[in-house]
């Protein structure tokens, strides 16, 4: 079926569109000015098809232009086409768990990203637009089904909280985009619908564990000591350093570097033994401990 952009509002009052213009972009990414008040063919092509003569190749199979042109038309305006979905997400939504891992390897903070869409409406003689995040790779892959990718999401430390807006007025997180893709399974041979409701249902379920009691994330932890020379230390900072193991502090500070030097006080073994970063390594210890025990839980 043919594309048309325009309504009523387009025709004179003698009944000719006079103000229905091409669809077409042009090189400087405007919207081509050649209306339907021109020369017969060209006028035909814009009322049959949407676009003039000149444009008519940026029409797509739908009737909108095509993907080449990355760009498409109201009455009132051109928009850009909505980026690819970035390429973890594409992977979850294929079920291909070695791309996922791939992906998370290289760009961990890559976990809960996701494309920006667009949605505009016509509304009486302007445009409305909203801008929406469409799916994670959560998101896709509960929606598909894919629950170790799900798990494996999780693990990687995938917000299970956060909703998507992938088509107009659905807005929703991963459970509940499993939920409504179990209701909408119509279709799919009986066989078929038990195998895939079991999954659904395990993915809402192990999504519901996640947001009630969360993994817990890796807590930095104190990093590996460095040597540190304490010629570049001022006289109170080595003053301290020395202060703090029980030495003498006075002399001047060539003797009070020596003194740290010949004490080791800043060796990195020694800097190991500090109170604070064994607090901290403890601290991250333990930590670990607990995430292993909620990851196995969750696996269970």
């Amino acid at each position: 079926m043919p594309y048309f952009d325009f309504d009523f509002d387009d025709f004179d009052d003698d009944g000719f569109a006079g103000g229905f213009r091409c669809s077409g972009v042009t090189k400087n990414g405007t919207r081509c000015k050649v209306s339907a008040d021109s020369p017969y063919p060209t006028a035909r092509t814009i009322m049959s098809q949407g676009y003039c003569t000149q444009h008519l190749s940026q029409k797509g199979a739908s009737g909108r232009p095509s993907s080449g042109s990355r760009h498409f038309s109201t009455q009132y305006g051109i928009y850009p086409e909505d980026k690819p979905h970035p390429a973890v997400v594409v992977a979850a939504r294929r079920g291909d768990i070695a791309a996922v891992r791939r992906h998370l390897a290289e760009k961990p903070h890559h976990v809960d990203v996701c494309r920006k869409r667009l949605e505009v409406e016509e509304k009486m003689g302007y445009d409305k637009s909203w801008t929406w995040d469409d799916d994670t790779a959560l998101i896709a892959a509960a929606r598909e089904g894919h629950l170790a990718i799900v798990l494996e999401l999780l693990i990687a430390g995938a917000d299970a909280t956060r909703k998507s807006c992938p088509e107009d007025d659905v807005h929703e997180t991963a459970a509940e985009a499993a939920g409504r893709r179990l209701r909408g399974l119509a279709g799919l041979s009986a066989r078929d619908q038990l195998e895939k409701k079991a999954r659904l249902r395990c993915i809402q379920e192990l999504l519901s564990a996640a947001v009630a009691r969360p993994i817990p994330k890796i807590p930095a932890g104190a990093s590996e000591p460095a040597e540190v020379d304490p010629a570049k230390m001022t006289v109170e900072e080595l003053k301290a350093v020395l202060r703090k193991h029980g030495a003498k502090v006075s002399g001047r500070k060539a003797e009070l570097v020596e003194r740290v030097k010949d004490g080791g006080y800043l060796s990195p073994n020694q800097l190991s033994l500090d109170p604070e970063v064994a607090q901290a390594n403890d601290a991250r210890e333990v930590a670990l401990q607990q995430r292993e025990a909620r990851i196995a839980e969750l696996r269970a």
